[in-house]
């Protein structure tokens, strides 16, 4: 899997939404790829996880407390989207994807294709 390099946080076309690109660990295992993408306040019934041709995105949502200083107009929130994508590999079994998300922390485990094997029958003569 490669990860994209945009990180940080951008202002979206209103000032009650931002998006931000979460921090992620990744690393390989021998039953997969496994990442933790961070984000927090994030409600898990929010969070989807989508594999189109050969791209994983993850995608997320908080309401953010908003500090007094930067309340405009009464707004004590702020609507955080959270947006990472990865490019899979042809050995990644996009069918066989895990996730759970608790604690603002997304877990997501890409398993590997497991090679095909099968018994050839062998005929006499």
């Amino acid at each position: 899997m490669n990860c994209e390099t945009k990180n940080g946080c951008e202002a979206n076309a209103t000032a009650h939404m931002q998006r931000a690109t979460p921090a992620c660990d990744v690393w390989q295992a021998d039953d997969g790829v496994h990442v933790i993408a961070e984000m927090p306040g994030a409600d898990p019934k929010s969070v989807e996880v989508t594999v189109e041709g050969d791209v994983l995105s993850l995608v997320g949502r908080a309401e953010l407390p908003r500090p007094a200083a930067r309340q405009d107009g009464g707004t004590t929130s702020v609507t955080v989207e959270y947006r990472r994508t990865f490019q899979l590999t042809d050995t990644a079994d996009a069918d066989a994807i895990e996730a759970s998300c608790k604690d603002g922390l997304l877990r997501v485990r890409v398993p590997r294709k497991q090679p095909m094997q099968r018994k050839i029958a062998v005929s006499v003569g």
